[in-house]
Parts: C-alpha cells; structure tokens; sequence
C-alpha cells in the first residue's frame, strides 16, 4: 500500500505493474497496447476500453488514502521508448 509520504513508493509501483501485468492491464496502462480505433475495429476498442476502465480499481485498492478522482490510467506509466 502507499503510504502517505510516498517513501515507498518504488516498492509499490513494483507491486502494481506485477498486479497489472498478471491481469493483462499493464500494456494498457504504460501505453504500450494503443487506442483502437473505434470504427475500423469496434471489437478491438470495445475490449481496450474495458480493459482500460477495469485497470485503475486495481491501482486505487493499494493506495492508502483513497482516489478523489476516478480516472482512466492508459498512458501514466508510459515509458518513453528511444
């Protein structure tokens, strides 16, 4: 869980991208896995989209104050790749 000074922050982050990748959300999440688009593959989007709003719950549960604002997570553990 996070605490609330964040000092442990790098053993929690750890913990949520194991959580995430174990529930096939971390791709959503670091952006990896882009937005379908939702007119040439609606299926795609649809299942993207589920995904996306399932994957921030799993974040919020291990925080120790809860989240005042719910929020989609795709993109904000996004690594920039070179």
């Amino acid at each position: 869980m996070l605490n609330d000074t964040g000092n442990n922050y790098n053993n929690w982050s750890w913990t949520i991208k194991l959580i995430l990748l174990n529930c096939g959300f971390l791709s959503i999440v670091d952006g990896s896995t882009p937005v379908p688009n939702c007119t040439v593959n609606p299926v795609g989007y649809a299942e993207w989209l589920q995904k996306d709003q399932e994957a921030p719950p799993m974040t919020y549960a291990h925080m120790r104050k809860p989240c005042p604002i719910q929020m989609p997570l795709s993109g904000m553990l996004h690594v920039r790749r070179r």
